[in-house]
């Protein structure tokens, strides 16, 4: 958490933005600035500007290759109980890892990491967990697919912390009991 004057800074090209605070759920804190584009390699500095000492001005990172959805199409419906969910993407194959996740009100966020680039990845029906109370309930989904780069982290953080380039896409799905 940022106190007094510190502030967060990333620059890409000639654009600056200060990133916001963003609280998770617990004590969860992270920062965040969205900038324009998504071209692979894309440059990013970021630098934690103190006035109470020289604080952590160069962590850098690049942007991971863009990527589209090819299926499940956008607001297809699926059951929990009878149905995997088979998640595919275009331009796979890259270093980079990929995180899935899925959200809704009846069922428990669901979250995946996936070493590498495969192009695809199932979603067993056993997999998502209902709430208990919507057990019965339709529901949509947010099926988020994000693409993960990581990047270098000023050592003026100390110990702990990360930093990462991803590009993400969300795709929007019907949940039936």
């Amino acid at each position: 958490e940022l106190t007094g004057d510190d502030k967060l800074e990333a620059t890409s090209g000639e654009e600056v933005k200060e990133l916001t605070q963003v609280n998770d759920i617990g004590n969860i804190v992270r920062h965040k600035a969205s900038f324009d584009g998504d071209a692979e390699d894309k440059d990013f500095k970021v630098a934690f500007n103190r006035t109470m000492d020289e604080g952590a001005p160069e962590s850098t990172v690049t942007l991971p290759a863009p990527f589209g959805i090819t299926a499940p199409e956008a607001d297809a419906s699926f059951s929990r109980e009878n149905d995997d969910i088979v998640i595919t993407w275009e331009n796979s194959g890259t270093a980079d890892d990929m995180e899935i996740s899925i959200n809704g009100d009846c069922i428990v966020i669901w979250t995946k990491k996936i070493d590498g680039d495969p192009g695809t990845y199932t979603v067993e029906k056993t997999e998502l967990d209902p709430h208990d109370e919507k057990e019965t309930d339709n529901c949509p989904l947010t099926v988020t697919l994000t693409r993960l780069r990581g990047g270098s982290l000023d050592t003026g953080y100390g110990e702990g912390g990360s930093i990462s380039g991803q590009v993400v896409r969300t795709l929007d799905l019907m949940s039936t009991p």
